[in-house]
């Protein structure tokens, strides 16, 4: 197996002045709505290009537990339109985990799991609902025995044959009876069969995601976990998560199952987390750790990673975010394939210093070159994260989470809601930028696109200039004179692919521009 290990490589993301590029100079919002402590969860754009949003909600005036919300935001982010609560007085429900919402051609789907408590024990049900566009409940259907089970449900999907398929976990009382769990059904929601997969008897596991196949067969994510001993000096235990790919047939029965037991989380996202991918094959996101650090509860020990799989589960490439004092430790929730077949990556950060943590997103190429990486925190919020993302048609992208304050006396409980935009480059603001690589000068105003490159790429300029050419260790490629306005280049013959450094120095004595430009032929 080929395994390939990336960096991140630093890069001067860079804005031009057209209209699509001004959406996250206004769209950066925390919305306290009737007093209640809410989580976005996942986001979907409307045709009319409102926000469609559901997360959870703790807490209001009449809500006493947890429940689920969903709402509708106008496109600025200024106005909420709607917002409607699925609840019951007698049990908390939560959101399947993030990215776990589907949109259908007459609504949406979720997961759900509704908690009871019996006498000092908690039972959960798990379940599905289904909404219309505005946020009505169409339906909901739970398909636990909470006398006997205590059930969490992670994702849902659409089988292209008819009904649905859900994935969770199934519990008992003792750990050898922590199964995965999915259920099959119809276009009702009801159930047609069920199943339950443990890769180890002595381990307990859980679908993360399935992908229903047009041969009637199924590819599941799942996550096996068992406890492991750091190793010395302190021989702590702890859990260990593999990530686990299955495949199975219509009835749910194992065909052929794949662990990576050198891959291990330990977090709150769960591992084996896996999409289909446009351009073929998988994409697993996750976080790993080394099983004899000293410290394993240290924020450091945890890089997060996106990795590619063929069909029979091989990886193709892995792209790691290490590590480092200013970042800190990057958490993948979630993923989202943008228009283009790259990769939106996107959950938080955790650091040793304030803020302690801070919405996290990045962009990959297909290739898993990283194309932007960044950190987003608002003032005087001393904690933020990501869960949902969707991209408008203009190649803009809007993002919602939670953020924590201790200081604004409108919030309840600490944390609300929060909606961030930002470009197709990754900034909220036209004066955007990341560090540029050592050596090379940083500046503004100039387009590369497309990017990545199959060949030949055209770059929007606001002066005549020379545009330099250099491959990531500093070596000269190639030179191009540019005018004003747009100009075609065309990368040399036999150029290898990979990600490279366009600079543009203007004729007039300006400050030279420096563009990543990532080829892909």
């Amino acid at each position: 197996m080929f395994l390939r290990l990336s960096r991140v490589i630093p890069l001067l993301a860079l804005l031009s002045a057209m209209p699509a590029m001004t959406f996250a100079q206004y769209l950066q919002k925390l919305h306290d709505i009737d007093s209640t402590q809410d989580w976005g969860w996942n986001v979907f754009i409307q045709p009319d290009n409102n926000y469609f949003i559901n997360g959870l909600s703790v807490g209001s005036a009449s809500i006493n537990r947890w429940s689920i919300f969903n709402l509708q935001v106008t496109s600025d982010g200024n106005t909420i339109l709607h917002k409607n609560f699925f609840h019951f007085d007698t049990a908390n429900l939560f959101c399947g985990p993030p990215g776990g919402m589907l949109k259908l051609s007459d609504g949406y789907i979720s997961t759900f799991s509704k908690q009871t408590i019996y006498g000092s024990y908690s039972r959960s049900a798990s379940g599905l609902i289904k909404y219309n566009f505005i946020g009505d409940t169409l339906f909901s259907k739970t398909y636990t025995d909470t006398s006997i089970y205590f059930d969490n449900m992670h994702c849902c999907a659409v089988v292209p044959s008819g009904g649905f398929v859900l994935g969770g976990a199934r519990g008992l009382n003792t750990i050898s009876n922590y199964p995965a769990f999915i259920v099959r059904t119809n276009d009702f929601a009801d159930t047609l069969w069920t199943q339950t997969y443990q890769k180890y008897f002595t381990e307990w596991a859980v679908i993360n995601n399935i992908i229903p196949l047009e041969d009637g067969r199924f590819v599941a994510g799942a996550m096996s976990t068992h406890v492991a001993d750091a190793g010395p000096p302190g021989h702590i235990n702890y859990y260990h998560n593999s990530p686990w790919f299955l495949l199975l047939d219509h009835n749910g029965n194992v065909v052929r199952d794949t662990i990576y037991t050198s891959l291990f989380l330990n977090g709150v996202n769960p591992c084996g987390t896996l999409y289909k991918d446009n351009s073929g094959g998988y994409i697993h996101i996750g976080n790993y750790d080394s099983v004899y650090h000293n410290d394993p509860d240290d924020v450091k020990s945890f890089p997060s990673y996106i990795a590619h799989l063929d069909t029979n589960f091989r990886i193709t490439w892995i792209t790691s975010f290490s590590y480092t004092n200013e970042a800190g430790r990057r958490q993948s929730i979630a993923l989202h394939q943008l228009s283009d077949s790259s990769y939106l990556l996107f959950g938080d950060t955790y650091k040793d210093h304030l803020p302690f943590s801070s919405g996290w997103a990045a962009r990959i190429s297909r290739t898993g070159e990283i194309i932007w990486s960044n950190d987003y925190h608002s003032d005087n919020h001393n904690d933020s994260y990501f869960r949902g993302a969707a991209q408008r048609a203009d190649g803009s992208l809007v993002i919602v989470g939670a953020s924590y304050n201790d200081t604004l006396s409108t919030w309840h409980r600490l944390m609300d809601m929060w909606i961030v935009g930002i470009d197709s480059n990754g900034c909220e603001t036209m004066s955007c930028a990341l560090a540029a690589p050592p050596g090379l000068p940083q500046g503004d105003e100039v387009l590369l696109y497309p990017n990545p490159t199959s060949g030949s790429f055209t770059i929007a300029c606001p002066d005549d200039g020379v545009a330099e050419l250099y491959n990531m260790q500093g070596q000269h490629v190639a030179h191009y004179a540019v005018k004003k306005g747009n100009t075609e280049i065309s990368l040399p013959k036999n150029l290898a692919a990979g990600v490279y450094v366009c600079r543009y120095v203007p004729a007039n004595g300006g400050v030279p521009v420096v563009v990543r430009v990532v080829y892909e032929p």
